[in-house]
Parts: C-alpha cells; sequence; structure tokens
C-alpha cells in the first residue's frame, strides 16, 4: 500500500526545484532516504523488524520499478559480502533473504540470470559450510528452494490451515468419561453467542432459580439445607415466605414464555419478517393483545405487586391455578415492536464552501497530447520559439503527462531535416531555462523514445542517428547525463547509439571535457557491445573506428605493452615500458593490473600452446603444463612488483584470468591450473582467491562457470587457512 502511494506521488508530485532542473523530485527524495536507511541498518539491532520492514520496502519499490534493478544489485552484494563478525553477517544474510522473498522473481530476468546463479552458488555456499546459526542457514536454503519453485511459495498451493471448532467437532460435542458429554457450562465458562433473532434474545430473558453449592448438599422443598432445621421459627418462616415467591414467579415466566414459544420454534431459521407476521397472527387469534406480551414483569422480585384489576379480566381463559398466583395480579402492558432490521445511517455531504469560486480545469491528457503535437508543427513550420514556450506553459501539463508531451515533440521531427530537429531540442531547452520542465522530464520521455526504436527501425532507417543526436544536444544542455545514457544502453541494448553519441560530443567539446564528463558516469564501454562481441579487443576496434580511444587510454597502454614483449619477451622489458608509458598514478589502478594480466596471459598462452589458439586444444598435455609455468615463473618479479601486495588488486588480476579464460569458452582444466599456479609461485594469496570468490558482480563476464571449475579447490583453500588460524591460536 504505501509502495503504490509512493508510486502515485512519483508521477503526480511536482518538483521542489523545478527552475534549475536538479533531480530534486519526489522520486529522487524517496530514493535517497531508502540508501540512507539501508546504510544504516547496523544502528537497527535493537529493533530488527524496523531494518527488515526498510528492506521489503525498498523490495516493494523495486516491484513497481521506482528503485532501479542496478541498485538492488549493488545492495545484494553488499549483504552477501564475508565479514568477520558472525552477528553481522547474520543480520545482512536474513536482510537478503527478505530482498528475495520479496522482488526475487522479478530480479530473476534473462539479461541478470547469471548474476544470479552467482548470487545463490554463493548462498549454497555458505548454507553448507559458512559458521552462521541454524536459522539464517535454513533461511537461505528456503530462499533456494524458492528460486527452484520458479519463486512460487508452497503455501500458495496448500490448502492446509487452522479449521474452525465446527469442523473439528459434532454437534454434539467429543465423548468424554465414557461417552457422556460434559454440560455446556463446564466447556464455556461464558455464553456462545449465536445469531439470533430479537424474538429469541426476548423469550431467553426469563428469570432462573438462585444456586447456592457453598456446602455442596441438596434443598428440601421449603429452600433450607438440613442442617440449619433447628433455626428459629420466626427467621424459617421469613425465609420460606421468599422463596415461595421465587420458586411461584419463576414458574409463572417459565410457563408464560414456553407457551409463546411453541409458536415460533427454530426462530433463529426463519427472517425477522416471517417472525413479525406470525407474532401478529397469533396475536389475533387469541383476541387480546396484551396475552401475548413477553415481557417480564417490571416490578422488583423483592416486593409484592398491587393489585389493580382482578386477575381474571387481565387472564380470560387461564386455570383456576394460575388466577390464584399473587404474581398474575401485575398489570401488563403491550411492549414496544421488535426493531428486527438496522438502521442505516444517512450521510449528508457538507455544502461546498467554493461555491462561488471559479472552478479551475484541467487539461486532460488527449487535450495535452493534442496541443503539444499543434505547437511542434508550429516550430517546425518557422514559428517563433518565445510564443511556443508561452502556450505551452499555458498547458499547466501535469508531470505524469509532461514525459508523453515532450516524446510527442520530439517525434514530430523524425521525418525532418538535421536542423529542424536542432530547432526542436533548442525548443525544449527554451522550456528547461524557462523551468516549465526539468531533466527528469526529459529523461523519461528519452526513455519513451528509446521503446519505440524497434518499431521505428523499419520506417525511419536514420532513427539510431537521430536519437545519439537528440542525446549529444540534451548532454550539452544538462537535460541528461552520459550516466543516463549508460543505463538506457547496457548489456548492448540499442547499439551503437551511446558510442555514437559520445563521437557526436567529442566534435562539440573539448577532449578533456569530454574525459572528465566521462569519468564522473562511470560508464564502462565494454557493457555497450553486444555479449558475442564484448571483448577489450573489440572495444579497442570500435573506439578507434570513432576516434575516442583518448577514453579508455589503458587499451592503448595493452597494445603498447604486447608491441615490447614481441620485441623483447623479458619481465625487464615489460617492466620498462610500463614505467616510461603510463603515468605513475595509473600504475596502482584496476585498470592497468587487469592489461598487465591479460597481456602475460596472452604471450604464456600462445608461446605455450601455438599462435592462434582459440579452444586450448591439447594445452591438457605435461609438456604444455610444464612450459606454461616456466612462462608464469618468468614474469614472476614484474607481476608481483605492480600488484604490491594489494590484496584489491590482487583480485583484479584473477578477474583478468576469468574473463581471458572466457574468451578461450574455458578450456578444459585452464582455469584450475592457473589458480594452482599463481597460487604455489606467490603471486596471488589465498585471501585475494577467497575474496574472489564471495564477490559478486556482473562486470566481468563468466564468473559461474569459473566458479564451477575451481570450487573444489576453493574449499580445499579456505579449509586449510581455518586448520591454519586454529593452529595460530592454540600456540599463542
Amino acid at each position: 500500500m504505501y509502495a503504490r502511494l509512493c508510486q502515485r506521488l512519483c508521477e503526480e508530485a511536482p518538483s521542489t526545484n523545478a527552475k534549475d532542473g536538479s533531480a530534486s523530485a519526489f522520486r529522487q527524495l524517496l530514493l535517497n532516504s531508502c540508501k540512507a536507511e539501508f546504510d544504516a541498518r547496523a544502528d537497527h539491532k535493537i529493533d530488527k523488524r524496523k531494518s527488515l520492514g526498510n528492506i521489503k520496502f525498498i523490495g516493494e519499490l523495486c516491484k513497481l520499478g521506482i528503485v532501479n534493478k542496478r541498485i538492488m544489485f549493488s545492495c545484494m552484494n553488499q549483504l552477501i559480502k564475508r565479514k568477520s563478525d558472525v552477528e553481522e553477517m547474520a543480520e545482512d544474510l536474513e536482510c537478503l533473504c527478505q530482498i528475495l522473498r520479496t522482488c526475487g522473481h522479478v530480479l530473476d530476468s534473462d539479461p541478470a540470470r547469471t548474476l544470479m546463479d552467482q548470487y545463490f552458488d554463493r548462498m549454497e555456499l555458505i548454507a553448507q559450510t559458512g559458521r552462521l546459526p541454524v536459522r539464517i542457514k535454513f533461511m537461505l536454503r528456503d530462499i533456494i528452494e524458492l528460486r527452484k519453485s520458479m519463486w512460487i511459495p508452497r503455501k500458495a498451493n496448500n490448502t492446509e490451515g487452522p479449521l474452525p471448532i465446527n469442523q473439528i467437532c459434532d454437534d454434539r460435542g467429543p465423548p468424554i468419561r465414557g461417552g457422556e458429554r460434559p454440560p455446556q457450562q463446564e466447556l464455556f465458562p461464558r455464553q456462545l453467542k449465536k445469531r439470533s433473532s430479537g424474538l429469541d434474545v426476548v423469550l431467553s430473558s426469563s428469570l432462573s432459580f438462585p444456586q447456592h453449592d457453598k456446602f455442596n448438599t441438596p434443598y428440601n422443598t421449603n429452600g433450607f439445607q438440613g442442617s440449619y432445621r433447628d433455626r428459629g421459627a420466626q427467621r424459617q418462616n421469613h425465609h420460606q415466605q421468599q422463596n415461595n415467591h421465587f420458586y411461584q414467579q419463576n414458574r409463572y415466566n417459565n410457563q408464560h414464555n414456553n407457551n409463546n414459544s411453541n409458536n415460533v420454534s427454530n426462530s433463529k431459521d426463519i427472517a425477522p419478517r416471517f417472525i413479525k407476521r406470525m407474532m401478529t397472527a397469533h396475536e389475533q387469534s387469541s383476541g387480546n393483545l396484551e396475552q401475548v406480551s413477553l415481557r417480564p414483569p417490571a416490578h422488583s422480585m423483592l416486593f409484592k405487586p398491587p393489585n389493580t384489576k382482578p386477575t381474571s379480566q387481565l387472564f380470560p381463559g387461564r386455570t383456576p391455578s394460575l388466577l390464584s398466583d399473587p404474581l398474575a395480579s401485575a398489570t401488563l402492558k403491550p411492549n414496544p415492536p421488535i426493531q428486527t432490521t438496522k438502521e442505516v445511517p444517512i450521510l449528508i455531504k457538507p455544502a461546498p464552501t467554493d461555491k462561488g469560486k471559479p472552478k479551475k480545469e484541467k487539461t486532460t491528457k488527449e487535450e495535452a497530447l493534442k496541443k503539444s503535437s499543434s505547437i511542434a508543427e508550429d516550430i517546425l513550420s518557422g514559428g517563433s520559439l518565445e510564443e511556443a514556450v508561452k502556450s505551452f506553459s499555458q498547458l499547466k501539463v501535469s508531470d505524469r503527462l509532461m514525459p508523453e508531451c515532450l516524446h510527442t515533440i520530439i517525434s514530430k521531427s523524425y521525418d525532418k531535416t538535421d536542423n529542424e530537429r536542432e530547432t526542436v531540442m533548442s525548443f525544449l531547452t527554451a522550456l528547461k531555462k524557462d523551468g516549465v520542465i526539468n531533466a527528469n522530464h526529459f529523461h523519461e520521455a528519452f526513455r519513451n523514445l528509446l521503446k519505440t526504436l524497434p518499431d521505428l527501425e523499419s520506417t525511419v532507417p536514420n532513427i539510431i542517428t537521430y536519437a545519439a543526436g537528440f542525446a549529444k544536444t540534451a548532454i550539452l544542455n544538462e537535460l541528461l547525463t552520459i550516466a543516463q545514457l549508460g543505463e538506457l544502453t547496457e548489456d548492448g541494448a540499442h547499439f551503437p547509439l551511446l558510442l555514437l553519441s559520445l563521437e557526436y560530443l567529442s566534435k562539440e567539446i573539448e577532449k578533456q571535457k569530454l574525459i572528465d564528463l566521462f569519468n564522473e558516469s562511470k560508464v564502462n564501454l565494454i557493457n555497450s557491445l553486444k555479449e558475442c562481441d564484448r571483448t577489450k579487443e573489440r572495444l579497442t576496434a570500435v573506439l578507434e573506428e570513432r576516434g575516442l580511444v583518448f577514453l579508455e587510454p589503458l587499451l592503448l597502454l595493452e597494445g603498447e605493452l604486447w608491441a615490447a614483449l614481441e620485441q623483447d619477451a623479458s619481465a625487464a622489458s615489460l617492466y620498462r615500458c610500463a614505467k616510461e608509458k603510463i603515468d605513475a598514478a595509473y600504475q596502482s589502478t584496476p585498470p592497468f593490473v587487469s592489461a598487465l594480466v591479460t597481456v602475460c596471459l596472452r604471450y604464456i598462452t600462445q608461446e605455450s600452446m601455438g599462435k592462434g589458439v582459440t579452444n586450448g586444444a591439447g594445452q591438457d598435455s605435461k609438456a604444455v603444463q610444464e612450459k606454461e609455468k616456466a612462462l608464469l615463473e618468468r614474469f614472476k618479479s614484474v607481476l608481483q612488483a605492480f600488484l604490491h601486495e594489494d590484496i584489491n588488486l590482487q583480485v583484479t588480476a584473477v578477474y583478468a584470468l576469468q574473463v581471458f579464460c572466457h574468451s578461450l569458452k574455458f578450456p578444459k582444466g585452464m582455469l584450475l591450473r592457473w589458480f594452482v599456479n599463481l597460487y604455489d609461485l606467490e603471486i596471488v594469496e589465498e585471501e585475494a582467491f577467497l575474496k574472489w570468490r564471495e564477490d559478486v558482480t556482473d562486470i566481468y563476464p563468466g564468473k559461474g562457470n569459473a566458479l564451477f571449475q575451481v570450487n573444489n579447490w576453493l574449499t580445499w583453500l579456505a579449509e586449510a587457512e581455518s586448520e591454519e588460524e586454529e593452529e595460530d591460536e592454540g600456540d599463542n
């Protein structure tokens, strides 16, 4: 409910600062709050329900598309990391299970299937070998089983549940103590409520004889226990008169109620309207309305009622024994009619206070789109931009409809010239300058444009080029960012839209400014390629073709390192080239380490198995393995020099090995052999290998296949490390 409320507010709540176009809408504020709550989950240890509730709320927002899937994967990556504190790790894993239980079926899509496989492989390993509470292990196994069941909970097909009491035992009740059913008062201290009509309530309001079980002895005919028979005659006569009075009154009420109840038996099964008709018929047949009065005597039982009329007038046709009762002399008044239906309250709406005020007319969706289309046609025909901005401002379009209106305006320029498309973008820039639209509006409008690209490619052949021109102008005017464009084109979507937009930008601004914007966006260009072409060699070729190699300078470094090895295949030559060709600030960065390791792997593989190897054929021979290890030992010094005993850089080196094996389609035994060689030669430490196993990322392809090949060896490595730690603790 709260997530849907936030979705509605994201669509309709206005921006708090719409003039500068900053991302200050409700959605951005909501995401910032969610991030703050997620980062502060460690402070909720006292109230764990609050932390889990926030996690579930974030998951519900993901299901509605408010929180991006990449954000959820980033959160899951933090939760599944190995931690020294077992209690902290257990709480993080519980939050991870809450995320997967809430929106796991949304995250487990085809583009992220490999990444999800890594998460669940890690969870299964933790559930088997982790030092965690049993409750957390079972929780992990339940989530793993939930995914295997196609995210269908077991309770969805389970009809079992608590049964009502009328299904457990029959109406007669369970037999106990030799088959006798205990009295209802012993089973239920209070009388059970039954659905009944108003007549049942009246019929059940008879007086009962008082019971005194203090001495648990029977009463005699005068109402006294046998042990008190020797008391004074005066006190005995007083009590005898009082008890006779109670007894006679009770007998009259019971007889009176029985006579009436015989005519309306089983009234709980009769509708109220039929009960009223039956009562009316009974009154008419008796000839006296007062005779069928069901109301008990109004006077107190402790006082003798006055004799106002002879009993023969009040009760004609009665037996002499009943007429002789002193209680029968009471005057009976007719009862008020029994209400059998519940009154429905009538709600009266208050009159509007703004009756004299003019009503504000809202622009409907059809009117907004129609007028936006008319304004766009006027601009393209040479109309004034100022008048167009004024006309569009007067529409008062809501934030919810604004992206569709902008998309309509842009779509009118598809079949126009480049200058006319620039005119449309100038109009949108003027709207942003006047505070009519903001960056969020254009971002959603551009997203709508990309959704229609597959359908437009058949009718508009150059639609990718036009979209790249729109993106270039929007980035220059701060209507769009490179990071947002990278998000819209990740996993090879709409290739080569991102690279083409960057190419257009390189012709408009200086290279250094573009480098700063690109580095700030943290976009990985290799993810913009199609999956089949997602290699460094292919990326280098594409960047060289479009003149964008300066955005990835380390790719050029990899080429220069390879050229140095071809001239002199020694560690000294490789080390000298790296020192001379690259700035010292970049020599301890992951991209540089990845390039260095890739060059070494490429050279050693070609020298040991021959040039042109693509599938590792014949690489499992003993001679090849020995040569491979000898060549790796040759470059041991240069690799150790740049890794600097830095665990994070060593993890980057392992990922470079993973990507290299992935490009060769994982030859049998190759990855395991390299893991063993890197560990034996002390190039990569065991901590880096274990950290690589626990790390979950989709940046480097082939993680799932890599884990499958080396999982047993990593398990052995983890157990050996644990044994060494226990021995060190024992020695201390």
